[in-house]
């Protein structure tokens, strides 16, 4: 199953990476919250991700003392929208049941509320939300 999962994750990263290289999307629009690695699988994902220009954070490791929980990420991706800056970002939560409390339903209706308004409105954008539960 693990290697199911790593297979997936590869792919999703991979077809990233060329969508890249070929201009169809810009690196600095993608936001990869890491949540699924050891601290050899955030590190070599870190230095692939920043090398294509993406945005690569890992909550519990974060540098930033007010980007370390995902009550933080969710007022980051807020601010980000009211600043009017969310129009053709690329968001990925790997794995969504990290990220977030999938089994306590109070908690992610915050989440699913931050998702909803993230992509609010963009019936022509690229705002995609790739979000892996396995």
């Amino acid at each position: 199953m693990r290697q199911v999962v790593q297979a997936k994750q590869f792919w999703i990263l991979g077809n990233l990476f060329q969508s890249i290289r070929n201009n169809l999307i810009k690196g600095s629009d993608v936001i990869y919250f890491n949540e699924d690695d050891g601290a050899k699988g955030v590190l070599q994902k870190a230095k692939l991700g920043h090398k294509h220009g993406m945005t690569m954070v890992t909550l519990a490791t974060s540098p930033d003392p007010y980007l370390r929980n995902t009550s933080d990420a969710l007022r980051l991706l807020s601010a980000i929208r009211q600043e009017g800056e969310a129009d053709g970002k690329i968001v990925i939560c790997d794995t969504l049941k990290k990220f977030a409390p999938v089994l306590n339903k109070a908690d992610m209706r915050e989440v699913l509320h931050v998702f909803r308004e993230f992509s609010r409105g963009r019936w022509h954008s690229n705002i995609t939300w790739a979000l892996q539960q396995t």
